[in-house]
């Protein structure tokens, strides 16, 4: 980790470097050079954050995890994050503009370069946090708008299944003393957290429900004192 810091700290001196420099008559924008920069740091993509995205977005909870077929959700909600934060969002939002020509005014060819910077950074950061396997299923397309979007095609079927497969593993789980209640109790919130993730919310009382059912017979006058009490109970009141 220290070392790949290292290497960070060290690209982002020299972008800095280069943009004290004097420029010659002609030469190449230092701009293209920053670009060109940031295509060689996505190669890290844990530690490409730091360097050229704002310090707001260094939370740790901001991170992008690897695309799986069990975090979708919270993939696409830190993608937008982190795109949205390093005003990188342009091309998901608006449609391609028509390519410049000799013609074109300067508003319509900067507006162009904008949408386009954004496009083929979005491609390169949404690429980089989805792993070959997946990716290969993916359509291709030199368009992060349609990208984006046929990887939601892809994974709406997707949390369908996997809402299914942890609905009937939250109805079966048993409490089987290979671990003491209360890590049973949290596996199945953790259940619950991300069932509403995948848009199947589960009120508090309903989960209490759960969790007692699961417990052993030996925990029957437990279970008589919450169908006898008047008042319905929290999580908190039994683990």
């Amino acid at each position: 980790m220290r070392k790949a810091w290292k290497q960070v700290r060290s690209k982002s001196d020299e972008v800095i470097k280069r943009l004290r420099r004097p420029r010659a008559t002609g030469a190449k924008s230092e701009m293209d050079g920053i670009f060109e920069s940031m295509k060689l740091i996505y190669i890290y993509p844990c530690f490409a954050v730091f360097t050229f995205f704002p310090t707001a977005i260094f939370n740790e909870n901001a991170r992008i995890p690897m695309l799986s077929d069990e975090n979708y959700t919270e993939w696409k909600e830190k993608v937008l994050l982190i795109l949205g934060c390093s005003d990188l969002d342009l091309a998901l939002r608006v449609d391609e503009p028509p390519i410049p020509t000799k013609s074109s005014t300067p508003a319509a060819k900067a507006n162009y370069e904008r949408w386009e910077r954004s496009n083929r950074l979005s491609l390169i950061l949404i690429k980089a946090h989805i792993s070959q396997s997946i990716r290969g299923s993916i359509p291709n397309s030199d368009k992060v708008k349609t990208y984006m979007k046929a990887i939601d095609e892809q994974f709406v079927s997707s949390d369908k299944a996997l809402a299914s497969t942890l609905m009937k593993r939250l109805s079966n789980m048993t409490f089987d003393r290979s671990r003491i209640v209360h890590e049973h109790i949290m596996e199945m919130r953790d259940i619950a957290a991300k069932l509403k993730s995948l848009e199947v919310d589960m009120s508090e009382p309903f989960l209490v429900h759960f969790i007692l059912n699961s417990l052993l017979a030996e925990y029957g006058p437990f279970k008589i004192s919450y169908n006898t009490h008047k008042d319905k109970w929290s999580i908190r009141l039994i683990w």
